[in-house]
């Protein structure tokens, strides 16, 4: 198992969208429904709890650090 997810920063963005939706790729999407499956919960709330539980295990790196 990976120890972080890794994001690269590019810029900072002042007003934030809170809009409420992200739009996935559809093996995400394949991973939440296998997940709703599982639970019983709802995909809102799996993916939630991944980015809120998971933002601890992001390391952000610079362009820099990856040439």
């Amino acid at each position: 198992m990976k120890n972080h997810i890794i994001l690269q920063s590019v810029r900072k963005r002042r007003n934030p969208d809170l809009t409420g939706v992200v739009r996935i790729n559809p093996e995400a999407e394949e991973t939440l429904m296998k997940l709703k499956a599982e639970t019983g919960l709802s995909m809102s709330m799996i993916a939630s709890q991944m980015i809120v539980q998971g933002a601890e295990l992001v390391k952000i790196i610079s362009s820099e650090e990856i040439e």
